[in-house]
């Protein structure tokens, strides 16, 4: 079962576009091999997977926002990164460069009991499907997070958040 599993807002005139959604699992990486952990989120059929320090989202809209501008930069040809899951690693770390992104809140090779968050971002049906999925392939311990289920959010103070943030 998810943490949290929150609607990306669309804008209003997006109407035809295909609502996604962020979820989220919170839990303890025993042993971090970055080559397992970066082939689990190549192969996920998800539009975009994260596996970051848990600390780097301080609660679950902060992912959805990052998610929103992400996703609205990576359509609009305007993205730093080239796939739309590092393009959400650097919204999420609030930085422009990617090896500092990965220095502050990507997960370390050596640590032991990392606490992670694993994120993903899609429609509902598969981000409900595979986050556990993914979870189990990386020996992820689950522990409880911030719960928060699909409700409306308000598009205004979703980006008042965010770019209050960065």
């Amino acid at each position: 079962m998810l943490a949290f599993c929150l609607p990306i807002p669309l804008h209003s005139n997006e109407s035809g576009r295909k609502e996604w959604v962020v979820g989220g699992l919170s839990g303890l990486l025993q042993h971090a091999v970055v080559e397992d952990v970066v082939r689990v989120l190549n192969q996920s059929p998800l539009p975009a997977a994260q596996l970051v320090q848990a600390r780097a989202v301080p609660f679950p809209l902060y992912a959805c926002a990052a998610a929103f501008h992400a996703r609205t930069a990576f359509e609009n040809h305007s993205s730093v990164a080239q796939t739309l899951s590092m393009e959400w690693l650097l919204w999420l770390a609030r930085d422009r460069q990617v090896e500092r992104a990965l220095e502050k809140i990507g997960v370390h090779a050596h640590s032991n009991n990392q606490r992670v968050a694993l994120l993903g971002m899609g429609s509902k049906m598969e981000v409900e499907r595979v986050l556990p999925e993914m979870a189990v392939r990386l020996n992820m311990k689950m522990v409880k997070g911030p719960r928060e289920t699909q409700r409306a959010v308000d598009w205004n103070a979703l980006e008042a958040l965010a770019l209050h943030r960065l």
